[in-house]
């Protein structure tokens, strides 16, 4: 957690450098409050885009798990729907 996708590639090869033989299986989390029109005024389907490109770049970056923290308890469930969906559009 704190680690860009660029940065968490590189870690990550340092990672299996040091490893040798043994297996590791790498993974991330990554915060995503939700959607909604924020103060820089990105409208949700942008926010929802752009978390999925995020996701997506931590598994070009190598990550084969990724927990995604989807904010507040309040509205979780939609959160979730929303990334979801977002994730599977093509």
């Amino acid at each position: 957690m704190g680690l860009d996708p660029t940065a968490f590639g590189e870690r990550l090869a340092s990672l299996r450098a040091l490893a040798g033989d043994r297996a590791v299986s790498p993974g991330t989390r990554m915060d995503w409050p939700g959607t909604g029109r924020t103060a820089d005024g990105s409208s949700e389907a942008a926010r929802t885009a752009a978390a999925c490109r995020d996701a997506e770049a931590f598994r070009t970056a190598g990550a084969e798990h990724l927990a995604v923290h989807f904010g507040d308890p309040d509205r979780y469930a939609d959160r979730m729907t929303d990334f979801a969906r977002g994730a599977l559009r093509p």
